[in-house]
């Protein structure tokens, strides 16, 4: 198992999180961020009660390091540095700091009492996946509709992460009755239901995502409304 510069860090974690462990017993272990950048850092915390003086990080079930008083036993030591930080009362705290994060840092992380088999707390860390694309479907130039018959469009997004927020618009006017669903874990599907009507002829539909990089615009279709024939 290959780690590219990990190292173990002091930590000051957040407070309500920290009172947590100490009340409990028990082990928290958090991060930084939501999703690890690729070639930057991202720093776990494990929170523990002052009764825990001791801990093991494991990555995938794979030993990572451990630190007790005495001091740190990593598995490289050229890769990552242990060090325990008792200073706040009550409590103690434990990081891991991934430096230059690569896809194969993805994984499992948990962190546990080295002397005891529980409690123990996990977190799976991942990376960011920026939005390439969105498509509109039905996919067709011009989308012709029946003139008060209700019309479902919808706007897929490629795979990202985190998930993409969906915005549409008919023009220029931003509409709001969308839904949104997840047909898997980091795509975003967006439906929306609309009545088209006369006045909407040749105005074109698209619809935008982002996943707080770069905003992705699909296709602007025209829209081609259908109606009868007028009654005196």
């Amino acid at each position: 198992m290959k780690y590219e510069r990990l190292i173990v860090v002091r930590w000051n974690a957040i407070h309500f999180l920290l009172t947590i462990a100490r009340l409990q017993g028990a082990l928290v272990l958090t991060s930084d961020q939501q999703f690890a950048q690729l070639q930057k850092d991202i720093t776990l915390i494990c929170n523990t009660s002052d009764s825990i003086w001791s801990v093991q990080f494991e990555k995938d079930k794979n030993y990572v390091g451990r630190c007790t008083p005495f001091g740190c036993e990593p598995s490289n030591a050229t890769k990552f540095i242990g060090i325990r930080n008792t200073e706040p009362a009550g409590y103690n705290v434990f990081s891991l700091t991934i430096t230059d994060f690569k896809v194969n840092d993805a994984g499992y992380y948990t962190c546990f009492s080295s002397y005891i088999t529980e409690p123990i707390s996990g977190k799976h860390i991942t990376y960011a996946v920026n939005i390439t694309s969105v498509t509109l479907t039905p996919k067709a130039n011009p989308i012709s509709v029946i003139e008060n018959t209700p019309q479902i469009f919808q706007c897929l997004t490629s795979i990202c992460r985190p998930k993409a927020n969906v915005i549409w618009y008919l023009g220029s006017e931003q509409l709001t009755s969308a839904t949104v669903s997840s047909p898997s874990q980091d795509v975003t599907a967006s439906t929306l239901y609309y009545t088209l009507q006369r006045k909407h002829q040749n105005m074109n539909i698209h619809c935008q995502g982002s996943n707080g990089g770069q905003l992705r615009t699909s296709d602007k279709f025209l829209i081609n409304v259908l109606y009868g024939p007028s009654h005196l």
